[in-house]
């Protein structure tokens, strides 16, 4: 199936978007290059490509480069990724800030302290992918996740 480019004007999911989406962690988080080559040996080529374009570490866990770092490069990559990487990309990080909103706006930045990464990190991190996705014509960043990021960058003030 072809690969699209541009903004996604429909809201159904292709069958290699839902098996990117399921599988999109499992790189970074289950086994780095050699899960990435089991995805590449039991997926189709469409699923494989957008698992690798969601994957910010091929480190194992005890090994991985600093968080901040992982996420401008990270960025940098989604930036030039096809629509169905991002849409994927939105899936993942979105519900993340909303779900967290109202921890983190009655304990601050206490939440993120076993993370070892500051509140203000989040905002940028989040804030720099709905501008990216913004940029590259995805219609992926919504009104309500940026209504959720301005809060976080409010909160980390």
């Amino acid at each position: 199936m072809p690969r699209r480019r541009g903004n996604r004007h429909s809201t159904r999911w292709r069958e290699d978007e839902v098996i990117a989406a399921l599988l999109h962690d499992a790189v970074e988080d289950q086994g780095g290059l050699p899960r990435l080559d089991e995805i590449r040996e039991n997926s189709a080529s469409a699923s494989r490509a957008i698992v690798d374009g969601c994957t910010d570490s091929y480190e194992l866990s005890g090994e991985k480069r600093d968080w901040g770092e992982r996420k401008r490069a990270y960025i940098e990559k989604v930036a030039h990724e096809l629509d169905d990487v991002r849409l994927v990309s939105a899936a993942d990080n979105w519900p993340t800030p909303a779900k967290s909103y109202p921890t983190i706006r009655a304990e601050g930045d206490a939440v993120f302290k076993p993370l070892h990464r500051p509140q203000a990190g989040h905002a940028w991190y989040y804030r720099t992918l709905v501008n990216v996705f913004r940029k590259a014509g995805s219609t992926h960043s919504s009104t309500n996740s940026t209504r959720v990021v301005t809060e976080l960058e409010h909160l980390a003030k």
